[in-house]
């Protein structure tokens, strides 16, 4: 965002807007009610604006009570209350979170940060346990899942193997096609 001047960087060209808002518990302004006011710079002996809003200074009253929209609503009386509403939007509920834990005491604020040191690792034991427990029941799974398919796998061969030797295939040449060594072949041997 930088730009030239002169055929040289110009460091200024990336500066940022700025924004003052000033929270008034009273009146500032006595001719009207608004509870929000906001000003820019302008250059009276010229009568111009700048080219960009480069400053604004803003005021909210907390003793006035015309307000302008919703969500000045929600601040003025986030501001008077100490609350958010519960319509007001998340910033500004988060703001109510932020200040809420400011105002705590150091005692309260020990408590907090010990009673979320003990969630967090409650819930780091309870994710490791779950984790440990899925790996073990996949584990447990996969070798069931191994042996019941080796169990298959036998069962499948010898009724290949009974039906070559049913068929009249001699001996050697079933062994052979079904892919079973003689030994599978004892329990035949001892029936016939």
């Amino acid at each position: 965002m930088t730009g030239f001047r002169a055929g040289k960087p110009d460091k200024y060209s990336s500066l940022m807007p700025v924004y003052a808002v000033n929270i008034i518990d009273g009146k500032l302004f006595k001719s009207d009610n608004y509870a929000f006011r906001t000003f820019t710079l302008y250059d009276t002996l010229h009568n111009a604006g700048l080219d960009k809003d480069w400053i604004r200074l803003s005021f909210l009253e907390l003793g006035k009570a015309h307000i302008n929209d919703s969500n000045q609503k929600h601040w003025h009386k986030f501001f008077t209350t100490g609350k958010a509403s519960n319509e007001a939007p998340a910033y500004i509920k988060k703001a109510q979170d932020v200040t809420n834990i400011v105002n705590m005491s150091k005692e309260e604020r020990d408590m907090l940060t010990a009673h979320e040191r003990y969630e967090a690792k409650r819930n780091s034991e309870y994710n490791t346990a779950l984790r440990t427990g899925i790996d073990q029941g996949l584990a447990q799974g996969i070798e069931q899942g191994i042996e019941r398919g080796i169990e298959q796998g036998k069962e499948q061969g010898i009724d290949a193997l009974a039906k070559l030797i049913m068929q009249g295939v001699p001996l050697d040449e079933a062994v052979e096609r079904a892919k079973r060594t003689v030994e599978t072949v004892q329990p035949f041997e001892d029936t016939n």
